[in-house]
């Protein structure tokens, strides 16, 4: 209940004493009046106090739509990034392993007539192999970045998401340094 509310229910109760003869007040028959009617009053919430809550109540619900499509955003983007993080180590074996297997059977078809020729593949073989084992170390790894994150070990997350993508990234080096070493062989 508002004040300018209280004041009023005073004066017209003090206006109906008036009205009936009354001339003054004893602190008793006061003190009686305002609890009888504070214990009507607080049995009934106000309109204004309605409204606050009515208010608020919306606020409420407005934030928790807020958050939950926030929540949803969030959550979708996760999605993606552990969809591109897979793709990226699965392209980054199969590129190094592809071109280690495609090497090999061309070393082999080539050993017998030029022994010499399939000896110089040696280091672009290796440098594939090691961009495979390159990408399956970012694959092992990732697990620890996902373990950390999940016991909500940011700091140590990160540190191995870095590595994660870091062995991921020397993979590809990898992959185009045996291209660059295989070219140089032929040309």
């Amino acid at each position: 209940m508002e004040a300018k509310e209280l004041v009023k229910i005073m004066q017209e109760h003090i206006a109906a004493a008036k009205n009936s003869g009354l001339v003054s007040f004893t602190i008793e028959s006061i003190e009686k009046w305002v609890s009888d009617d504070l214990t009507k009053l607080s049995d009934k919430p106000s309109q204004s106090a309605a409204e606050k809550e009515h208010h608020k109540n919306v606020t409420i619900q407005a934030w928790l739509e807020e958050f939950k499509g926030y929540q949803l955003q969030n959550v979708e983007m996760l999605k993606a990034v552990f969809q591109f993080g897979g793709a990226a180590l699965k392209s980054a074996i199969l590129i190094n392993g592809g071109a280690a297997v495609a090497l090999l059977a061309f070393m082999g078809a080539i050993f017998v007539g030029k022994p010499d020729v399939s000896k110089e593949l040696t280091c672009p073989l290796m440098t594939f192999t090691f961009g495979v084992l390159s990408a399956a170390i970012a694959s092992g790894t990732s697990y620890f970045a996902q373990y950390y994150y999940s016991s909500k070990n940011d700091s140590a997350g990160n540190f191995w998401r870095g590595t994660v993508i870091i062995f991921v990234f020397f993979s590809y080096i990898l992959f185009a340094a045996g291209i660059v070493f295989t070219g140089n062989i032929f040309s």
